[in-house]
């Protein structure tokens, strides 16, 4: 928490002996307050959620020029958030651009983290590497391959060049085996 003098003071420990930053406005204690706030919204946050979308949906027009003229003002600012974004969100970012790509080439998609696929597959099919993975279809979406989990394998990012846009198979046979027949065969 950042002390503003403008907004905050130093007073007396609260009853639940937080520190002692406390608001001008009315004198309570600023973790509390912050505690209250993030309970009120974990209450209620279904309400909020259509309040904004409503606002949204009312408002679009406008808030989209709004947006694009921050943008035009500032381009650098944006490119800098959605860095930062990409790399604090890869998962949901990397499905994103997945779904997309597979949308251009008309092809069937279902949106799956990268970490759920990393998690079953947590080298390289090819040389067994654990070092910079990358997700591969196996059937490419340029040549029609559909962006769902059973067309993904996990190759680094060296065998994935390599392998360009080739239809190329590295997955076992017992990994292609539905996930309960493989249980079966693990436990038997």
């Amino acid at each position: 928490m950042k002390f503003n003098p403008e907004v905050h003071y130093h007073g007396a420990e609260c009853a639940r002996n937080h520190g002692g930053v406390r608001y001008i406005s009315d004198g309570s204690c600023f973790e509390c307050r912050a505690i209250t706030t993030t309970r009120r919204y974990h209450e209620k946050r279904q309400e909020i959620r259509e309040y904004y979308q409503d606002r949204y949906l009312s408002n679009r027009e406008s808030m989209l020029e709004h947006q694009a003229e921050c943008r035009r003002a500032d381009p650098e600012k944006f490119r800098l958030r959605n860095r930062i974004y990409y790399r604090n969100n890869l998962d949901q970012a990397s499905a994103r651009r997945h779904v997309r790509r597979a949308r251009m080439a008309a092809v069937e998609s279902e949106r799956y983290l990268r970490s759920d696929i990393l998690a079953l597959y947590p080298l390289c099919l090819s040389c067994g590497s654990d070092v910079a993975l990358a997700l591969d279809h196996v059937v490419p979406i340029s040549k029609g391959g559909p962006n769902v989990v059973g067309n993904i394998q996990v190759l680094c990012k060296s065998c994935n060049s390599s392998k360009r846009d080739r239809y190329h198979e590295f997955r076992p046979a017992y990994l292609l085996a539905p996930r309960i027949g493989r249980l079966a065969l693990t436990t038997s």
